[in-house]
């Protein structure tokens, strides 16, 4: 991470990012290049969302300030939930939610994404991209 110029004491423990993305990487570098978006919003523009999606967005973030246990197992149940609340498959919810927070359609599972990145940061990116 100290090649690409990220500084990983702003994000969350480095070990936990390894322990996510083991499985998912071939080298040490692809992990690197595969993990900045835990420290670095690296975003060129905003991102841009149709009306319906940017409602469930909304009522996602309702249901993320709300939450108090914020662990995968709540994670997902939120996600489901929320998909439910608008006749949608998860996909249809975590598609336009990765693009938020990490910038790629990308990431290891959406769940223990959002543990990492902790709710206080999770609401702040959803902010940026909601106003």
């Amino acid at each position: 991470m100290q090649r690409l110029g990220v500084n990983t004491t702003t994000g969350p423990d480095l070990k936990d990012v390894v322990l996510l993305q083991c499985n998912r990487v071939k080298t040490i570098n692809e992990m690197a290049e595969k993990s900045c978006f835990f420290y670095v919003e690296n975003f060129a523009e905003k991102q841009t969302f149709p009306k319906d999606i940017l409602a469930v967005l909304k009522a996602l973030q309702v249901n993320f300030t709300a939450l108090n246990d914020w662990t995968d197992e709540t994670l997902h149940n939120v996600l489901i939930r929320t998909a439910e609340q608008f006749s949608l498959k998860l996909g249809k919810l975590a598609q336009p939610l990765r693009l938020i927070l990490t910038g790629t359609n990308v990431s290891p599972p959406m769940n223990a994404t959002l543990r990492l990145f902790g709710k206080k940061e999770v609401l702040k990116r959803l902010d940026k991209a909601l106003t």
